[in-house]
């Protein structure tokens, strides 16, 4: 499967009353939720598994708010909290699924996968860091 023939689907779905930039592609019934790194969209995840085989699974990830990217900041001039990543990501997961998923942290999306994993334990299959960075003290 190459690039031009991955087809991307992006929605906006609403968190806290405002637009949250989504995109999903594949063709698989495997979810793998993908976490973006500081301050990239999701989009480019579409370029990173462009020329893998997504027969078996479905790419899910979005604009983290206030970074780059299309989702609506929410956040404007508060102080940035990985809870709020999570409980945001959560409800990225929860609209398109509500069965298992693979978590795909890049970079500091790699805390952020780390605290969803803790919560939902018997939700989350498998998890992938790639240069993650993480304080074990600010995961409480």
């Amino acid at each position: 499967m190459h690039l031009q023939n991955l087809q991307i689907h992006k929605e906006i779905i609403r968190y806290l009353d405002k637009n949250l930039q989504t995109y999903v592609f594949g063709n698989g019934s495997i979810y793998v939720l993908a976490l973006p790194s500081f301050p990239h969209s999701g989009i480019y995840f579409w370029w990173l598994f462009s020329h893998q085989n997504l027969d078996k699974y479905k790419i899910i990830s979005f604009d983290l708010p206030g970074w780059i990217g299309e989702s609506d900041d929410y956040k404007k001039d508060e102080k940035y909290s990985i809870e709020d990543s999570v409980e945001l990501a959560k409800t990225v997961i929860n609209h398109y699924t509500n069965g298992p998923v693979n978590i795909f942290g890049y970079s500091f999306g790699a805390p952020i996968a780390l605290k969803i994993a803790a919560d939902w334990p018997k939700r989350i299959l498998r998890l992938v860091f790639v240069s993650p960075v993480i304080h074990g003290n600010k995961l409480g």
